[in-house]
């Protein structure tokens, strides 16, 4: 999927190893995207960001034979802060689905597929806007995100409004359907993206529930966009 990524944005605009030394993989799980990242451009430094301790150990083990990758454990979220975070009950959840865990709690009244019967537990976990975190560390641009973090995308966004100027292109997952209490949707996303100065290119629909969404900056288009070319959908 990440090299369906590449080659979407690289419609758009330039992208390969002369210009991606930055790229950041938000809710990692398992740092899988982000060893397909490091394969695709294996001079850039790469961030595995993942809140959940109990996928450290996988993204630790799955990456540990690429250099230019770079575990990172808290959330990254609205504020400096120390947030609960909500794990998947691996003993308790009949369907163990590590990678569901979210900053909320999964709203049991939602439609959810029959097969979906989450549990979860809570923990601390320290949280940090990236724009802080982007400081902190001394970096210079976010050439791209990847991120899939179970309904906080709006928060880490927002977190992020710094930080993005520079970014040239973004993919997210976005709820269709709230599933988890609070949780981010497409419209609240696509409304951010746009006001700071990115273009919708594509949708990826996976279910009722959630679509994958591609962004690009407006800066660095080869062309502007004719209209009929950027995809609308239903609020």
């Amino acid at each position: 999927m990440s090299q369906l990524f590449i080659n979407a944005i690289s419609r758009y605009i330039d992208v390969d190893e002369s210009n991606i030394h930055t790229i950041l993989d938000i809710g990692s799980r398992d740092a899988l995207s982000s060893i397909d990242f490091a394969k695709i451009f294996p001079k850039a430094q790469i961030y595995a960001f993942e809140a959940n301790p109990e996928a450290i150990p996988a993204c630790l083990v799955n990456s540990q034979n690429y250099p230019n990758i770079t575990c990172v454990f808290g959330a990254l979220y609205n504020q400096d802060t120390i947030i609960t975070f909500h794990p998947m009950d691996m003993e308790k959840s009949p369907h163990k689905s590590i990678g569901s865990s979210s900053i909320f709690e999964v709203d049991h009244t939602a439609p959810l597929p029959e097969e979906w019967q989450w549990v979860q537990k809570e923990v601390q976990v320290g949280a940090s806007k990236l724009d802080t975190w982007r400081k902190d560390e001394g970096l210079g641009p976010i050439d791209l995100i990847w991120m899939d973090a179970q309904g906080s995308e709006g928060l880490i966004l927002e977190g992020a409004k710094e930080t993005l100027g520079d970014v040239k292109a973004v993919i997210t997952e976005a709820g269709m359907i709230p599933y988890y209490k609070g949780q981010s949707l497409l419209p609240e996303i696509n409304e951010f993206m746009v006001n700071h100065g990115f273009c919708l290119i594509e949708v990826w629909p996976e279910m009722s529930l959630e679509c994958t969404v591609i962004y690009v900056n407006k800066r660095f288009l080869r062309k502007p966009l004719p209209s009929h070319a950027i995809p609308t959908f239903s609020s």
